[in-house]
């Protein structure tokens, strides 16, 4: 396939992606709905192996079931004039954590921690829904900013092997193009020893995962023979000797993960996202999940908008939360409060104070309604995702049943229906951007108020400074070398302010 070759009259190449195992991966978009999508095309062979087709269509509307915001969903599935099936699926533009760890080595561990909890969910989501991954391992979990959060999660193929072998013992076996499915580093002793891979070979690779992210390396690595060995006979090694600074119960849940025995790894996900979630998180850890980051918005916008968030952006990036800026306005409200409690402060000081509070309460909520914006966005795009990811799916499996029976006197019913499901599926997209637009304009004249009283309170903040700073000596006598560090905190602000 070339760019610009446009498959089954909706999706339009526009880049290789990269091949692997089961099929190549394009970058396309849909011609209908303007969005960029994966193509997963599986190799030829397999449309040749008997019962594929039942499986494939099988197989893929369970994993169309999946709606979860750590799993790449699938929307739809069809078959090429030459006869390879395809699979089109959401574009997770991010690195994914095997190139990241190419370049770093290791993660750090509370971003470990943080990615692995929503690698449970979202193997909880799937397992919960009868589908197992059997192929987890870093190059299939990709990492993507998503609103003004970052280090968001998605998980690649979720059962797409079982699409490839119905028996996931025969995805193991070396295929016509000498490809193996499934990768030995992460794979469960049962599974190489012939046995039915079930849940808990997924929480198995889980561990090895685990154990990669925070050491560095998998826990068994070496040649073909040497990594089957050693899942099979040698105890995994323990967490804490490749990195004795990881917490003890985060190197236990690992070390449960990795038993030999799956019946001694942890039951379910649901109760590995349980331990984990038990485990604090320090706060530079914790993604942002409020709205100081303005300029996020500028990605999520339609392209007529995304004007409105730059000039935004570039209004707090002046004014904006900066590290000094809020060292300013702590000491700034400190040494009022020093000099009030010291009967020292007039009435200016006593009343800006006040002020000096209420501009940070407004500030806070200004904040805090944002926030719930921005979750009200990640809702409205999962559910929308979740209806239209449906409807794709049900046009596909109509589309797929015409092509394969064009003789049959069902086709007017057929395409009937298709066009039912086409109409609805313009009307979700209609009613989903017009649900959008509210939010986003909620969320343009919260930033726009924010700028107004980051401005306001840095303006305040300065004229209360100089009333301290500049007047009777009986405040330096009070405030000592304080004084010296608000002129020098505010003469820092203004040479950035000036650089701006």
């Amino acid at each position: 396939m070339q760019p610009g070759d446009v498959l089954d009259g909706k999706y339009r190449v526009l880049r290789n992606l990269g091949e692997g195992g089961m099929g190549q991966v394009f970058l396309v978009e849909h011609v209908h709905l303007g969005r960029r999508e994966a193509l997963k095309i599986l190799h030829p062979f397999l449309a040749r192996e008997r019962q594929f087709v039942s499986r494939f269509r099988r197989e893929a509307r369970a994993i169309n079931r999946l709606q979860h915001p750590s799993i790449v969903s699938v929307f739809d599935f069809g078959q090429m004039p030459d006869g390879r099936f395809y699979l089109a699926m959401e574009y997770a533009d991010g690195p994914n954590l095997g190139h990241t760890l190419e370049i770093t080595g290791r993660l750090q561990i509370q971003r470990s921690l943080h990615l692995l909890i929503q690698l449970a969910a979202a193997i909880d989501h799937a397992h919960s829904r009868g589908v197992i991954h059997r192929d987890l391992k870093p190059d299939n979990l990709v990492v993507v900013d998503r609103g003004s959060r970052s280090d968001v999660l998605k998980v690649l193929d979720f059962g797409i092997a079982k699409i490839v072998a119905d028996d996931y013992r025969e995805s193991l076996i070396a295929t016509p193009a000498g490809e193996i499915f499934g990768t030995l580093a992460y794979l469960a002793p049962e599974v190489l020893t012939g046995q039915a891979g079930g849940s808990s070979a997924d929480i198995y690779a889980f561990g090895c995962i685990a154990y990669e992210l925070l050491v560095g390396k998998p826990p068994f690595v070496g040649s073909k023979m040497e990594t089957v060995r050693a899942h099979l006979t040698q105890p995994a090694p323990l967490v804490r000797v490749g990195r004795p600074e990881v917490p003890t119960e985060l190197a236990e849940v690992i070390r449960q993960c990795l038993e030999k025995d799956p019946a001694k790894r942890p039951p379910n996900a649901a109760q590995l996202l349980v331990l984990l979630a038990q485990m604090t998180l320090t706060p530079e850890a914790r993604p942002p999940s409020d709205f100081d980051r303005v300029d996020t918005l500028e990605h999520r916008l339609p392209p007529a908008r995304a004007a409105d968030a730059r000039a935004l952006t570039e209004t707090i990036e002046v004014v904006g939360a900066e590290d000094d800026l809020i060292a300013y306005r702590r000491l700034v409200t400190s040494v009022i409060g020093q000099l009030i409690d010291a009967g020292q402060a007039g009435l200016l000081l006593v009343v800006g104070l006040a002020r000096l509070r209420e501009l940070e309460d407004e500030l806070a909520r200004n904040a805090n309604e944002g926030a719930q914006i921005e979750r009200a966005l990640d809702e409205a795009e999962q559910a929308a995702r979740e209806r239209e990811g449906k409807l794709r799916f049900a046009l596909g499996e109509l589309q797929f049943e015409r092509l394969r029976s064009p003789s049959a006197p069902s086709g007017a019913p057929i395409a009937e229906q298709m066009a039912r499901l086409e109409e609805r599926l313009s009307s979700i997209a209609v009613e989903s951007e017009r649900e959008r637009e509210q939010l986003f304009d909620r969320a343009i004249t919260l930033a726009a108020a924010r700028a107004d009283l980051e401005t306001e309170l840095d303006d305040h903040c300065r004229r209360m400074e100089r009333a301290v700073t500049d007047e009777d000596s009986d405040h330096i006598v009070v405030l000592g070398s304080q004084t010296a560090e608000l002129k020098q905190l505010r003469n820092r602000l203004e040479r950035k302010k000036g650089r701006g």
